[in-house]
């Protein structure tokens, strides 16, 4: 008789090829919008005599810049402001290309010039094991509302003549970040504070999941090692029973990592492979970002060096920090004996980590886990020595 051996991690042994992506719809409702509130914008100021024609063309974009900056960074204080209200604390802030954050060397500014359009994050903590769902919800809800109430001002406040026209791209880069945080959209790695909001008002099994995601990310940003959060939660959010979305994708990542930790490998791998289930439907960012940690698993883990080459040729590096890539790298050219080249990418990417990632639990583990690959990499790297995973 002959047996057939099925993985029960099929994706993430490549036996079974990935659900096809499927592009989400929110990027183009965005574009729309957007596209609707600069036309409309541009209408009313040139019928209203707001657009000034005493400025060099070129101004007026980097006018659009500095405004939609401003919005963000307005929109960020209004969670750190509420959040305060509220019986939380900052880690850090992000404001498109800018950051401060309180990194395992102290607190560092950090400038991204890639990111000066981009959107922004604040990373808030709570000593409450279980707040109030107000709480969230009012945290949450202050953004939007701040981002509201700018563009109200920048477009009704009375202007003197002279700043008459930079009302027209203060109105473009307010309105730009009050339509994107006012929608309800989200990926699997991304989501809107309108959508959290809406699960929050729903309540139900949808919202019981961001909360166990949203406390367990509190515990990660103090320090609390992953082996130490609550397992049965972890598992009941991360569960694959039914449902998918940005809690599950999070939830299935942060239940991953706190397996990992206390050594249950096989349960991480499964956590993983839930994971990958639901990449399609994530961001291109954060499907690089599992792909590399499933080349990680399968090199550190696993000793597949085949499998986790797999997952190295489907990331897309455009986007992806250089860090992560090397994280995965060095693991990979340690699996195949490049003993000397793995300590060097584990250099870069520990180097990287403890000075520019906000200080997390999860951070901490990643550079743990470098460490322990230059140990193996300077010991295997001796005459006559072969390399030692973990």
């Amino acid at each position: 008789m002959v047996s057939t051996f099925t993985s029960d991690t099929p994706i993430l042994d490549r036996t079974t090829p990935l659900p096809a992506v499927k592009r989400p719809r929110w990027p183009i409702a965005v574009g729309f919008a957007s596209g609707a509130i600069i036309a409309l914008a541009i209408l009313y100021f040139q019928a209203y005599g707001g657009v000034s024609r005493r400025l060099p063309t070129f101004v007026y974009p980097l006018l659009f810049a500095l405004f939609l900056q401003l919005s963000v960074a307005i929109h960020e204080f209004a969670h750190l402001l509420a959040g305060r209200f509220t019986g939380f604390y900052c880690r850090g802030v992000t404001v498109c290309c800018y950051s401060v954050m309180r990194t395992i060397l102290g607190w560092r500014f950090i400038f991204r010039w890639k990111n000066i359009l981009a959107g922004g994050g604040a990373y808030m903590v709570t000593l409450d094991p279980n707040p109030r769902d107000w709480q969230l919800g009012l945290m949450t809800a202050a953004g939007p509302v701040a981002n509201v109430a700018l563009l109200a001002a920048v477009a009704l406040v009375p202007l003197p003549l002279w700043a008459s026209s930079v009302r027209w791209p203060a109105c473009l880069g307010a309105g730009v970040t009050a339509v994107v945080s006012l929608l309800p959209i989200g990926t699997g790695s991304a989501v809107s504070d309108a959508a959290v909001i809406i699960v929050l008002l729903r309540g139900g099994g949808a919202w019981r999941r961001w909360r166990a995601v949203l406390c367990i990310n509190s515990l990660n940003l103090q320090g609390v090692p992953p082996r130490e959060w609550d397992a049965s939660g972890l598992d009941e959010a991360a569960s694959v029973s039914g449902g998918s979305g940005v809690a599950w994708f999070k939830a299935g990542l942060l239940a991953y990592t706190a397996a990992c930790d206390r050594g249950e490998f096989a349960n991480a791998a499964r956590y993983l492979e839930s994971t990958l289930a639901l990449s399609p439907k994530a961001t291109p960012a954060g499907r690089n970002l599992i792909f590399l940690e499933a080349a990680f698993f399968q090199a550190r883990r696993r000793r597949d060096a085949a499998a986790a080459r797999a997952w190295m040729s489907d990331v897309r590096p455009k986007g992806v920090p250089e860090e992560s890539i090397a994280t995965a790298e060095a693991a990979v050219l340690l699996v195949e004996g490049r003993c000397a080249e793995a300590g060097e990418k584990a250099s870069s990417a520990l180097e990287r980590l403890q000075g520019t990632y906000v200080d997390a639990a999860t951070v901490r583990q990643t550079i743990k886990g470098l460490k322990e690959i230059l140990d193996e990499a300077a010991c295997s790297d001796q005459p006559g020595a072969s390399p030692r995973i973990a």
